[in-house]
């Protein structure tokens, strides 16, 4: 199969249940061919947080017709909120929610989900289409999902799973309000503060006992690339779901051209509202059997997370990347700027990661070494904006030496001697060039 019909395969899945005709009332569908949509999506494949939000204006006509929906749906919602939040809460009060909960606690709670969860789907016009089964308690506590797309997934998981007890593992961020907080408490959902370093330890420290202790019954959701993207392809696992070396089932979700909360795309708030006015979603999730670690898998997470990204991507048929959350905030950046991310950012922080690891002690600590590259990459992104021409995004001679005399220098660490134009030209004669070159140049006369 092509790259092509690959891409297509995984955004373009149609639901058994909804006639076809259907789908072309959708209030922000975008009426195009499978080949203008095909050609879209191989842009995007240049960085997977870019995202194409251009609308035609019968779009933007059904998306008025669409936002009838917008008020209801979010009246609606609240109510399902509270009233779940509120009997969570009280159904908690006297136990300490840092320990398993009773038995018949944990039943009631799935009893509350198995009515809240479906009523939520229900009301954002949600259709989910189940392919298998979640494994046993028993045999895996631990669940994977992926590609992340967007705030619809928290339904989804919750959905997939019958109302049984889960713990998800999410961003701080989510919970807004003192309500919510409750609430992710007396569900004893694992919240992280992905800014701190401290925060992120003690996040697996709990993931690691609420698997391997058998007094856990709630199982472990995860979104193992831990941010949303155009899913034309896996990016990059974090190793928190897989550093216990525990069993975990893979899960697959499929979209019907659902819109991506890439970073690249428009802010959260339009994207919110454009999939409120939806009139309905399209997904299947497909539940792949458990993936038993061997015992070298187990000793290295990072393997062991590869290989289950590698059977999921080729589940989907689709292929795997190695940006990952760290060229989240540099695509944010740019996009900010009116600038599509792939123009500039074409290759992964991990790339440089790589370039500089080869030259380095075997024994450097390559996450301390990523964060710093990271920052260094921030800087260079910026001056080179600055420095470089607006229409090709590439940085010509003059531009340059203009920037050697800015801080730039000082704030990488290096003198004028250890960057020159010349220093790009020693292979072959150049006249621009690209961020991708600049940065390389850059990092290996800093490291």
């Amino acid at each position: 199969m092509s790259s092509g019909s690959k891409l297509l395969s995984v955004s373009k899945y149609k639901s058994p249940w909804i006639p076809n005709a259907l789908y072309n009332i959708r209030p922000t569908q975008l009426l195009v061919s499978d080949k203008e949509q095909l050609k879209i999506q191989k842009q995007l494949s240049k960085n997977p947080f870019e995202a194409e939000d251009e609308m035609d204006n019968l779009a933007r006509l059904k998306l008025l017709v669409g936002l009838v929906l917008v008020p209801i749906r979010v009246f609606l919602l609240t109510v399902l909120m509270i009233v779940g939040s509120l009997l969570n809460i009280i159904l908690t009060l006297p136990f300490d929610k840092s320990k398993p909960l009773p038995d018949i606690v944990m039943r009631i709670q799935e009893y509350i989900s198995f009515v809240i969860v479906p009523l939520g789907c229900f009301v954002v016009g949600l259709v989910v289409d189940v392919k298998g089964a979640p494994a046993s308690i028993d045999e895996c506590k631990m669940q994977v999902y992926g590609p992340h797309t967007s705030f619809l997934d928290s339904f989804i998981v919750n959905f997939v799973n019958n109302g049984h007890a889960i713990s998800p593992v999410g961003k701080k961020e989510v919970a807004a309000n003192a309500l919510l907080r409750m609430n992710f408490e007396a569900t004893q959902t694992i919240l992280v503060d992905r800014s701190s370093k401290e925060e992120r330890s003690a996040t697996s420290r709990k993931i690691r006992e609420r698997v391997m202790n058998d007094e856990w019954k709630r199982r472990v959701i995860i979104f193992p690339e831990g941010t949303t993207h155009n899913r034309t392809s896996l990016i990059q696992f974090k190793t928190g779901a897989f550093a216990p070396g525990a069993p975990v089932q893979p899960i697959v979700i499929r979209w019907d051209q659902e819109l991506a909360w890439a970073s690249g795309s428009a802010s959260r708030t339009w994207l919110t509202l454009r999939s409120l006015a939806e009139l309905y979603h399209v997904c299947e999730v497909e539940f792949m059997p458990v993936y038993h670690p061997t015992e070298e898998e187990i000793e290295d997470p990072i393997l062991y997370a590869n290989n289950v990204r590698d059977v999921m991507a080729e589940t989907l048929d689709i292929g795997v990347t190695e940006f990952g959350f760290s060229d989240r905030g540099l695509a944010k950046y740019v996009a900010k700027r009116g600038i599509q991310p792939g123009a500039i950012l074409n290759f992964p922080i991990y790339d440089l990661l790589m370039e500089v690891a080869e030259v380095r002690d075997s024994s450097a600590n390559l996450s301390e070494l990523k964060r710093e590259i990271t920052q260094d990459v921030k800087i260079m992104l910026k001056y080179f904006l600055e420095h470089c021409d607006e229409k090709s995004w590439k940085m010509n001679e003059r531009g340059f030496k203009v920037l050697t005399k800015t801080r730039f220098l000082q704030k990488m660490g290096l003198d004028e001697d250890d960057l020159t134009w010349s220093s790009f030209s020693m292979m072959e004669e150049i006249k621009s060039l690209s961020f991708q070159k600049f940065a390389f140049a850059v990092v290996r006369r800093k490291y």
